[in-house]
């Protein structure tokens, strides 16, 4: 082949290649950022001990296993923010039979210890609700609802 040709060649498809090196670079660039955000924003937040707690009582409820299914897992976007002193989580958990939300408000007293506020999960298969604290399920069973107000109007 001639050196003619292989130079027409090189023009031809030269640009080509510039772009795909380029298309590498940037692809390569991407899964580092990636990387860099999950290690150091969202990693710390599945490390916290609210997060921690939140997930032992999650997986400790019968009720949360009949629901989802038996093996119990995490998603990977945990949103919200744990801080030093306070927790506001939402984390994605399937099973194998569904899917939910589970919903983490905690804060740490001036002892140190963490106290749940609103621990809920939100299962999105049924649109049921489930809270994962003993005292408000039992303030719930005890409580009687509220009586209806009918309008004077409709009244006998």
């Amino acid at each position: 082949m001639s050196s003619r040709k292989r130079r027409f060649r090189w023009q031809r498809w030269g640009w080509m290649r510039r772009l795909a090196a380029g298309l590498a670079v940037l692809a390569a660039l991407a899964a580092l950022a990636a990387a860099l955000f999950y290690a150091f924003a969202v990693r710390p937040d599945r490390q916290s001990v609210p997060y921690r707690r939140a997930m032992e009582r999650l997986r400790a409820n019968r009720s949360v296993t009949r629901l989802l299914g038996a093996p119990v897992e995490t998603g990977w976007w945990v949103r919200g923010h744990a801080g030093a002193d306070s927790a506001r989580l939402a984390v994605p958990v399937s099973g194998s039979r569904s899917e939910g939300i589970l919903r983490v408000e905690a804060q740490r007293a001036g002892n140190g210890a963490w106290t749940f506020s609103h621990l809920v999960l939100d299962v999105t298969d049924n649109t049921m609700r489930l809270s994962l604290l003993e005292k408000e399920r039992r303030r719930k069973k005890q409580s009687s609802p509220p009586p209806i107000k009918v309008p004077p109007r409709y009244q006998e």
